[in-house]
C-alpha cells in the first residue's frame, strides 16, 4: 500500500507541470553515444513519447559522430578535427550524411513502435535546415553553420502532434550538404521557435566543478565563462554551454544539461520539484 501512496504522490507532483508545459515546445538534442546503447535509447524514447502523450511539442536533434568516424575509419579515411570540428571532406560529407540518415530512420521506426507519431527531417525528408560554408582559419570542406530555418513548416509539422526527429545537416543555396554541430542545430531551433526548454542529453551529470568534485545544479554565463577560460569546462561541454547561452539570449526559457544514462532522466528534471543535471541561467 506504502509503494502505492508513493506512486500516487508522484503523479500528484508531475500534475502541475504536465499542465504547465501543455502545447509548449521542448527541443531535446541527443548525442550518437546514447543511440548505439539500445537499453538507454529505449528508456529515453519512452520518456519522449510520455512527453507527446502529455502534449508537449519534442523536436529531437540527434547527433552521430562516434558513429560517423567508425564508418570513416572502415572507408580508409582517418576522422580528423579542429577546435572540435570535424574536418569534411567530399568523400566524408557523403558518410556523414548517410550514416545521420540511418540514426535518423531508427529513432522515427522506434518510436512508431511506441505508437508515437514521428517525422523524420533530413535534407531528403522535409528539409527545413539551411546552410553556408563556416569560415574559419583553416579550411574544414563540408561544414557549415545554420543560415535559416523553415519556422513555418516546423510548426505546421509540430501542430500535427508529431515528434519531429532532426539529424544536424543543412543544405546549402548551393544544393550542396553540410555537416552542422548538432548542439547548434538545437540551438539554432530552440531559439527559431522560442522553445519552452532547449536540454542536451549527454553521458556525463551535468557540468562538473572539477576543482571542488561537485555538480553544478545552476551556472550563469559569467561564471561559465570563467570555467571556460580556466578549462574546467572542456571537450565537448564547450559547445552545449555556448549554445545554451546564445538559446538563452535568443528568447529560450529554460536549458538544462542532463545525464542520459540515469533511468527516465528526462522525466525527473521535467515533473519533479527538485530537477536533475545542471540548468543554464542568466
Amino acid at each position: 500500500m506504502r509503494e502505492i501512496i508513493k506512486k500516487t504522490n508522484t503523479l500528484i507532483e508531475a500534475l502541475p507541470y504536465i499542465m504547465a508545459f501543455k502545447e509548449k515546445i521542448f527541443v531535446i538534442k541527443i548525442g550518437g553515444e546514447i543511440i548505439e546503447n539500445k537499453n538507454i535509447l529505449e528508456n529515453f524514447l519512452k520518456d519522449i513519447a510520455f512527453l507527446s502523450s502529455v502534449g508537449i511539442k519534442v523536436i529531437l536533434v540527434h547527433g552521430g559522430g562516434q558513429l560517423i568516424s567508425k564508418k570513416m575509419r572502415l572507408s580508409g579515411i582517418k576522422p580528423k578535427f579542429v577546435d572540435g570540428l570535424r574536418i569534411t571532406c567530399k568523400d566524408t560529407i557523403v558518410i556523414v550524411e548517410d550514416v545521420l540518415y540511418r540514426l535518423n530512420q531508427i529513432i522515427v521506426k522506434k518510436l512508431k513502435a511506441l505508437e508515437v507519431d514521428a517525422v523524420s527531417i533530413t535534407p531528403r525528408d522535409n528539409n527545413t535546415i539551411f546552410a553556408k560554408k563556416r569560415t574559419s582559419r583553416i579550411d574544414l570542406g563540408f561544414v557549415g553553420i545554420v543560415s535559416s530555418i523553415d519556422k513555418k513548416r516546423l510548426v505546421k509539422v509540430l501542430k500535427r502532434d508529431c515528434v519531429l526527429v532532426v539529424s544536424p545537416v543543412g543544405l546549402g543555396e548551393d544544393s550542396l550538404i553540410y555537416n552542422i554541430n548538432a548542439d547548434i542545430v538545437a540551438s539554432e531551433i530552440a531559439s527559431a521557435l522560442k522553445a519552452k526548454k532547449l536540454i542536451f542529453m549527454t553521458n556525463v551529470d551535468g557540468i562538473i566543478y572539477k576543482t571542488q568534485k561537485r555538480l553544478l545544479s545552476t551556472i550563469s554565463e559569467e561564471l561559465a565563462k570563467q570555467l571556460l577560460k580556466n578549462g574546467i569546462i572542456d571537450g565537448g561541454m564547450i559547445p552545449k554551454v555556448e549554445a545554451g547561452f546564445n538559446a538563452i539570449k535568443n528568447g529560450v526559457s529554460k536549458v538544462h544539461i542532463i545525464n542520459a544514462r540515469l533511468k527516465h532522466a528526462l522525466l525527473l528534471e521535467i515533473f519533479t520539484n527538485k530537477g536533475i543535471g545542471t540548468e543554464l541561467v542568466k
